[in-house]
């Protein structure tokens, strides 16, 4: 019995335009939304029928803060595990629209939208809405002042 020849080169059936083969998917999510979220199989539910394994999602935060890149491993319905390739904390010098450095309380105004958006955080410089849905003015101030407290700019950007 003779030893067949193994041939080391690719064929058309096996190399394929990636547009076709493979999802590429941006995902703008929002503020407050952490690495260990994006982890949660269930985070990614309501769109992981999209997906297929080997997709590959690019992540940006609304405020501008970080932009991240992850591998779907596999999928299915209602779930898809993911593998971070990297992750970036970006400031304002990073990136322009950012808004970092976000400044004091009186660079913001808290304002009562009706009984479905309730309290809005909106930035005074260009009427960007942060948040809205809380029921009361404290917890809209609160929420400020942990947003604000989390905005000191980064050194450095953080890659796994």
């Amino acid at each position: 019995m003779s030893e067949q020849k193994r041939d080391a080169r690719i064929y058309t059936d096996r190399f394929k335009v990636a547009d076709f083969t493979l999802g590429k998917f941006d995902a703008k999510v929002e503020i407050g939304t952490t690495r260990a979220d994006l982890l949660k199989q269930e985070y990614w539910s309501h769109v992981s029928e999209l997906m297929t394994p080997y997709s590959e999602i690019t992540v940006r935060c609304d405020d501008g803060t970080f932009y991240a890149k992850y591998l779907v491993l596999d999928c299915g319905r209602g779930w898809a595990k993911v593998q971070e390739l990297n992750w970036w904390n970006l400031t304002t010098t990073d990136v322009a629209q950012t808004q970092s450095v976000a400044g004091t309380l009186d660079d913001f105004d808290i304002i009562w939208k009706g009984g479905s958006r309730k309290h809005i955080i909106q930035r005074k410089s260009d009427q960007v809405v942060l948040n809205e849905g809380m029921q009361r003015k404290e917890a809209a101030i609160d929420w400020l002042k942990d947003y604000l407290a989390k905005k000191a700019p980064t050194t450095e950007p953080v890659s796994t």
